[in-house]
């Protein structure tokens, strides 16, 4: 039950931010620990994206929240800005920045600390007016917090439900 707590507040705190979501990302993901005999995971991601804020130069810069789940019971949720920009008629690239929590599964998946920041860089493809599929990378590390800063790189494949 404890290990349930922290994702489930923090999608709790993007609840009253619903109305104002420009989309909503769910992805399945596979993640590398770079620790020494950590052991690759899948995981579960959810994001949701609010209305931009700032549009310089054709970015749509706004607030952005994201938790994740992984097989072998990790856990992190932020809360960070997002920037996207049309690249080609159905094309879209998107790059996030999230400070967050991260909760290990195991002692072979610790990455040092509890503040973990998350980079990611996505690339997505129109299907329609409120699809998109989209392919990612990103990489969580505690950004030398800590002694220890193992990170994780990810590789995500999502569909965004825009609004």
């Amino acid at each position: 039950m404890k290990h349930r707590l922290m994702p489930c507040l923090l999608l709790a705190a993007t609840l009253p931010f619903a109305a104002h979501a420009d989309n909503w990302r769910l992805s399945t993901t596979f993640s590398d620990f770079s620790g020494q005999g950590a052991p690759n995971a899948a995981a579960i991601d959810l994001q949701w994206q609010g209305k931009p804020l700032w549009q310089p130069g054709g970015w749509r810069i706004g607030p952005a929240a994201a938790i994740s789940w992984d097989s072998q019971h990790s856990q992190w949720g932020g809360i960070g800005l997002s920037a996207r920009r049309n690249l080609a008629p159905r094309w879209i690239v998107e790059f996030s920045e999230m400070p967050g929590i991260y909760r290990p599964g195991t002692a072979r998946t610790e990455l040092g600390g509890p503040v973990e920041f998350r980079t990611q860089l996505s690339l997505g493809y129109v299907i329609s007016r409120h699809l998109r599929l989209e392919m990612g990378i990103y990489h969580r590390s505690n950004a030398g917090l800590y002694h220890d800063n193992p990170g994780v790189n990810s590789v995500t494949l999502g569909l965004t439900r825009q609004f």
